[in-house]
């Protein structure tokens, strides 16, 4: 993989990462819990129930696994699997809806965001011929180092068997 490659997706990671945290962070504020309380053991019906809202838009809105998103939240992955099931008719609960809804909003517009930084494809196209050429240079030149090298391997021998 190429370093321009490379280095998107560590920005993105970082991006996603912040996003996932300002998602988390208006969650709590919106159910009138902490983080701590969120990843706590706590089986609390408001903490769970906020756990179960994260845990459905880390899965539907950044797209983790169910084990990337049970390794965030604590738990395991059939957990989340559960939430998943659950979602459904948590969401006739007007308070689990208003955070769940605003929550995934919120992430929508960060995402929109996002889109809006990220590189058009022309720019990505182009950054990866500057690097193709850039490597392509390098190849050139270690194929000179090659036959001076041998050259220089071939003087040795007719060297040594002088001697």
């Amino acid at each position: 993989m190429t370093n321009y490659i490379k280095e998107r997706e560590f920005q993105n990671k970082i991006i996603d990462r912040e996003n996932i945290e300002k998602i988390v962070a208006l969650a709590c504020r919106l159910g009138d819990i902490t983080k701590e309380e969120l990843l706590s053991t706590s089986r609390t019906r408001l903490i769970g129930d906020v756990r179960m809202c994260v845990g459905n838009l880390l899965r539907r809105v950044f797209g983790l696994t169910t084990i990337e998103t049970g390794k965030y939240l604590n738990r395991d992955h059939s957990t989340i699997l559960h939430y998943e099931r659950e979602h459904a008719s948590l969401l006739m609960l007007n308070y689990y809806k208003k955070i769940y809804n605003k929550c995934f909003k919120a992430a929508e517009s960060l995402s929109e965001m996002v889109e809006e930084i990220e590189y058009n494809q022309d720019d990505v196209i182009k950054e990866l011929k500057k690097e193709n050429n850039m490597l392509y240079r390098k190849v050139e030149d270690l194929k000179m180092k090659i036959s001076k090298y041998k050259k220089l391997q071939v003087r040795l021998q007719s060297l040594h068997d002088l001697l």
